[in-house]
Order: C-alpha cells, then sequence, then structure tokens
C-alpha cells in the first residue's frame, strides 16, 4: 500500500492532543484512500454548510480550532453514515 505523501497541504501539519480532534471510525470503508476521499469531502461539507475550517491530518482525522467548532461538527457529522465520530 502507498504511504501518504507528508508534503500534501492537509497532511503537513500534525495535530498535537491540544487541539480539538474528531476521529472517524470507518464501518465499512478499509481502505485508507477511500478514507481520505470521504474525510476530505466530509471537510468541504463542514465548510460550506457551517464555515469551518479544519485541518486533515490523516485519512480519518478532522482538527479544529476551538471546542466549539468541534462540538457543532460532532452535531453535523451525526447525520453520516459511513462512520462513527470519535473524540479523545
Amino acid at each position: 500500500m502507498k504511504k501518504q505523501d507528508p508534503r500534501t497541504p492537509r497532511y503537513a501539519q500534525q495535530h498535537t492532543q491540544h487541539q480539538y480532534a474528531l476521529h472517524l471510525e470507518y464501518h465499512n470503508t478499509k481502505l485508507p484512500q477511500a478514507q481520505d476521499a470521504i474525510t476530505n469531502a466530509v471537510a468541504v461539507d463542514l465548510y460550506c454548510e457551517l464555515g469551518l475550517d479544519t485541518q486533515q491530518p490523516d485519512c480519518a482525522t478532522l482538527v479544529f480550532d476551538s471546542e466549539p467548532e468541534q462540538t457543532m461538527a460532532a452535531l453535523f457529522l451525526s447525520r453520516y453514515t459511513q462512520f462513527t465520530v470519535r473524540t479523545d
């Protein structure tokens, strides 16, 4: 399996524990490339629908700037059936 290119902009900045992250646990999608595409599409939805900017450090994680943004996104993402949202 091909490794993700760390120079890709959405993978360039790794998140730390101090940031507000949501992890998407995929049910039927095992390929990282498919998870990445869905996570990226969800990030676009969050921006278009709620105006939330996100970072995507890996194929199944979205990072937000604040706790209220993380909470709004978690509620918004509950409408998707492809994954379950988990916080740390």
